[in-house]
């Protein structure tokens, strides 16, 4: 998430997408060459006794809790903004 709120392209307030939004995302996924990965949302949860955060998973449409700090080359990091 850090790595989200430091980021300055454009002018920065960047920040994680909620799971609604990676959801609407969904049917547009080409453009982010996300097709079978999955994307980190905002929101927090358990994860087996860890803190973890929910994900959305581009290649079936669906939404868990895993633990944050995966090497996993299947997660991915989409920054999005407010509508100023």
């Amino acid at each position: 998430e850090g790595y989200v709120k430091n980021l300055n392209l454009d002018g920065g307030g960047w920040r994680l997408p909620a799971i609604a939004e990676l959801s609407q995302l969904h049917p547009i996924d080409s453009l982010f060459n996300a097709t079978d990965k999955w994307a980190w949302s905002s929101e927090l949860c358990n994860a087996g006794g860890s803190a973890g955060a929910r994900d959305f998973g581009f290649y079936n449409g669906a939404d868990s809790c895993s633990t944050r700090g995966s090497s996993d080359s299947a997660y991915r990091v989409l920054a999005v903004r407010s509508p100023k």
